[in-house]
């Protein structure tokens, strides 16, 4: 009798952590799928200070400075080029602070995903619907995103080190 129960002890325990490993996964390349075959597709200036004054729309407490809708297909691909690269540059190293001047928005079969970026703290955090739903590290630069929303006239936030 015990050992049924210990052996049933040991399989929970094997579906529960299976089942969080496919959920991680699974989840993981929805936004993926999402992000490459959206319909409508936004770069977001964010201001990284939760203090910031004013009624402006916020997500995650940020305050949206901006907005552009990227329908360039080139511009879409650098967007989507750049955030990848920094993602694969990624080296494990990351700040302990999360103040995203960057957020991709694009909408999938009626969910609407937010990929906010912070270049400084080395980190992205993925919303479906304003919920969280996965995030990493990032290593590089917004040189591309901000070249997008200057050229939208998408007011910047204060970068790092002003």
């Amino acid at each position: 009798m015990m050992r049924r129960k210990r052996l049933l002890g040991v399989l929970l325990v094997v579906a529960v952590v299976a089942a969080g490993v496919y959920f991680i996964y699974f989840m993981r390349r929805n936004w993926e799928h999402a992000l490459a075959n959206a319909n409508d597709f936004k770069l977001l200036s964010i201001d990284p200070d939760h203090n910031s004054g004013g009624d402006s729309p916020r997500i995650m407490g940020f305050k949206i400075l901006g907005e552009t809708e990227v329908t360039f297909p080139s511009e879409r691909a650098a967007i989507v080029g750049e955030f990848k690269k920094a993602v694969a540059n990624f080296d494990n190293v990351v700040a302990s602070c999360f103040d995203p001047r960057h957020d991709i928005r694009f909408v999938f079969n009626g969910k609407t995903y937010d990929i906010l970026i912070c270049f400084e703290c080395r980190s992205y955090v993925v919303l479906c619907d304003g919920k969280h739903l996965s995030g990493g590290g990032v290593k590089g630069t917004p040189v591309v995103m901000n070249e997008i929303l200057k050229k939208a006239n998408v007011p910047l936030p204060k970068q790092p080190r002003e």
